[in-house]
């Protein structure tokens, strides 16, 4: 699993990938296993590219107190990866890139949303019961 690392020179975070440092091109594409059929085209399907430099310009915005976004852990699924974004002020920012074999960005983000809010309420549920 990757670690976090301190932010170079340029204000980009530094990637670090299982104890080595990696670049921004090596963050696009599809680390966290093999296949067994078809391998570049797997990894090529799962490739995404995008503006680092514009993605933790946002994050250092997004509660509403400008802080350089510091450290940087790049976690990944079969159908999607997650950069979870460490500020400077120790606040933490999750972004997440679908790969577009995974379908419509709309649809997959609105179905992790709803299992999301499905599992709260459930918990919530199963804490009243135990309580009651």
């Amino acid at each position: 699993m990757p670690r976090y690392s301190s932010r170079n020179a340029s204000g980009v975070s530094s990637l670090i990938d299982t104890g080595k440092s990696i670049t921004c091109e090596e963050l696009f594409k599809y680390t966290n296993g093999r296949f067994l059929a078809n391998e570049k085209e797997a990894a090529n399907r799962r490739y995404v590219k995008f503006d680092v430099d514009q993605l933790c310009a946002v994050a250092a915005t997004t509660d509403g107190k400008h802080s350089p976004v510091c450290a940087t852990e790049k976690m990944e699924g079969g159908l999607s990866k997650a950069l979870l974004l460490r500020k400077e002020n120790g606040t933490e920012v999750v972004a997440k890139m679908t790969c577009t074999i995974a379908g419509p960005p709309k649809y997959t983000t609105a179905s992790e949303v709803a299992i999301l809010r499905y599992y709260k309420v459930l918990r919530l549920s199963q804490r009243f019961r135990i309580k009651s």
